[in-house]
């Protein structure tokens, strides 16, 4: 799925991972700080089975619903309802690349264990940029919030993977 280096234009490339900004406690833990809606995915491109990536992958492709209305789960039911978004993935993938402009392009896909749970169209649009790709058991999305010659090469590229 990784778009090849000479499929790019200028100035287009995965994104380099930042470092990751840090604080340690008194004791000497370390304590990673992020604000993204992801959790932190150990290297870009990553594929793998992990379920809280994969879970977080889903949703963002299949846009599922927020936890129900009522009382607020506790920290194990919370756990528990994120992580259902996981069952029946055999294997999720996330990439970000960067363009000239600084702009991210996310390419995100899920492949699941049974086609029937391949959904035409998530239930709702994020908005921004976006291509969407069913390739079999497998849907791949590719995001962004702006349109760029970056965007466009990644999606050619997933698109002609079918």
């Amino acid at each position: 799925m990784t778009v090849p280096a000479s499929a790019l234009p200028a100035g287009c490339a995965l994104r380099v991972d930042d470092p990751k900004p840090t604080v340690v406690t008194p004791n000497g833990t370390r304590i990673l700080l992020t604000t993204d809606t992801f959790p932190v995915a150990p290297t870009n491109p990553w594929s793998g089975s992990d379920r809280q990536l994969a879970a977080s992958i889903r949703r963002s492709i299949d846009a599922l619903p927020s936890p129900p209305d009522g009382p607020p789960f506790d920290a194990a039911a919370a756990r528990a309802w994120e992580l259902k978004w996981a069952d029946n993935v055999a294997e999720a993938y996330w990439a970000t690349y960067r363009a000239p402009d600084q702009s991210l392009i996310d390419v995100t896909a899920v492949r699941f264990n049974d086609e029937a749970l391949v959904r035409p169209a998530p239930l709702t649009l994020p908005r921004g940029m976006l291509t969407r790709v069913i390739l079999g058991p497998t849907v791949v999305l590719v995001s962004s919030s702006v349109d760029s010659d970056c965007f466009k090469a990644v999606s050619r590229h997933v698109q002609s993977l079918r």
